[in-house]
């Protein structure tokens, strides 16, 4: 990792045709950054799947 005073890069993770970048900033956090059309298709594919998974774990709204 390269570290700076308020931001850091990963190693980019790389296969078939896209890449994605990843580091972190002290706005945003950690993050990953897709640099293909490629690889914002796996990006979304993946926030699909966390997001599916974070719901199912979520609090129900239950009147009362």
């Amino acid at each position: 990792m390269i570290q700076g005073l308020g931001e850091g890069i990963y190693p980019s993770f790389c296969r078939d045709g896209w890449v994605l970048e990843a580091g972190w900033d002290h706005w945003s956090g950690d993050y990953l950054y897709a640099t293909s059309v490629a690889g914002d298709d796996l990006l979304r594919q993946l926030f699909a799947v966390i997001e599916a998974g974070l719901a199912s774990h979520l609090p129900v709204d239950r009147p009362g």
